[in-house]
């Protein structure tokens, strides 16, 4: 029987057969005792377009595999490059954690439930090995943090940044991001009312049921949320948009990502801001995230499973000059400028820099920064490019 990785059956097929070939590949280097694949290829709702006879993938493939063998991050880069070299897809291998979860016994019952354990437990395949997705606690939409929906925007308006090409001009990825922006709103408001569902599908249309009935005045301030939402979710299954190199989708997707970034910060945390400097000031200076399954309420102790993660699970580094600043919250710091380079610039090229000044300020804290760009446009690009490189490091 052919799993359903997307919504057309032709391409699917083709899919099956990369997803077979990473399977393979995995084997060889894990000897896993199960492979689970997640997100949208997981749900059967991957973004693939199909042009020319040939596929372009927007999703990308999100493969844990469980297993107690170390293998050498040189050799799972090999198989990464290799399978975006060959088929322009790309693949994230991330199964230590889970492992350790699964494979310890008892400790799966410390799964906390945030988005990313819900949609694992019940958005994902097994399609290797033993099933162990059974060994995750049985969460309710209720039992999920609304500091989720909030973590979930920070990373969207992130993921955004880093596929907008530096001329600004919207293509294929860069909408594809764009409408998973509109998406993360619509989901924060979803969780706010405990109806937040592992499906794309889904939660659109239990959106088009909540939002006019509860949210009545944020509706009539923003006409084209909820179309935007049925249209992101209609490009998330289909690959069909009306969108390509149109400035009115990029104001559209910041108004509404606005309006719904500051409600859901007025709820967790009870803060007003006029401009995203004061945002940034204020987020750092009272950090006050009631629930969030990711906060810890010592820095130190935050900052300590930051290290952790970043040298034991993403094997990677870090500077200096970032560890000699060990009572800043290194987490919520990037996080909490992303807003600032979201919004540092407007579809009709206008550079805020005041957001463009504290951004540096705060980067600078973590990093050598080159002198100062003349040309605004020049250092919004070089400013966001090191600001999703501390995010990707620490928030990823």
């Amino acid at each position: 029987m052919t799993i359903r990785y997307t919504e057309d059956a032709i391409i699917n097929e083709e899919v099956s057969r990369i997803i077979d070939y990473i399977v393979n590949g995995v084997v060889q280097l894990f000897r896993p005792e199960s492979i689970i694949l997640s997100g949208s290829l997981g749900r059967g709702e991957a973004t693939i377009l199909g042009r020319n006879g040939k596929i372009e993938f927007l999703s990308d493939c999100e493969i844990s595999p469980i297993a107690i063998k170390y293998v050498p991050k040189s050799k799972i880069d090999k198989l990464i490059l290799e399978i975006k070299e060959r088929f322009g897809l790309d693949l994230d291998i991330s199964g230590i954690k889970l492992s350790i979860y699964f494979l310890v016994p008892g400790l799966s019952r410390g799964i906390k439930p945030t988005i990313q354990n819900y949609d694992f437990k019940y958005g994902s395949k097994v399609i290797y090995g033993s099933d162990y997705l059974h060994k995750i606690p049985d969460f309710k939409p209720e039992d999920i943090p609304f500091w989720e929906g909030l973590r979930l925007m920070f990373n969207r308006m992130a993921e955004y940044l880093k596929y907008l090409p530096a001329n600004g001009e919207p293509n294929s990825r860069s909408v594809f991001w764009l409408y998973k922006v509109v998406l993360a709103c619509q989901d924060t408001i979803l969780l706010s009312v405990h109806r937040y569902d592992p499906s794309c599908q889904g939660r659109n249309l239990v959106f088009q049921e909540v939002f006019p009935k509860y949210f009545a005045e944020m509706n009539a301030a923003l006409p084209k949320f909820l179309p935007l939402t049925v249209e992101a979710t209609t490009f998330k299954l289909t690959g069909g948009s009306n969108y390509y190199n149109c400035n009115d989708l990029q104001s559209s997707v910041a108004e509404i990502c606005d309006k719904v970034f500051r409600w859901a910060m007025k709820i967790e945390t009870g803060m007003d801001f006029d401009s995203y400097v004061e945002f940034q000031q204020h987020y750092l200076e009272g950090l006050r995230i009631k629930a969030g399954i990711r906060f810890i309420p010592s820095t130190l102790l935050q900052n300590a499973f930051s290290l952790m993660e970043i040298l034991l699970i993403k094997r990677s580094y870090i500077s200096l000059k970032l560890m000699s600043k060990t009572l800043l919250p290194w987490k919520h710091t990037a996080y909490s400028m992303i807003p600032l380079i979201y919004f540092a610039t407007t579809p009709e090229g206008h550079v805020h820099t005041s957001y463009l000044h504290r951004t540096r300020q705060v980067l600078s804290l973590f990093r050598d920064l080159d002198e100062q760009k003349s040309d605004p446009l020049a250092e919004y690009q070089y400013l966001k490019r090191e600001t999703i490189n501390l995010w990707y490091a620490l928030c990823h």
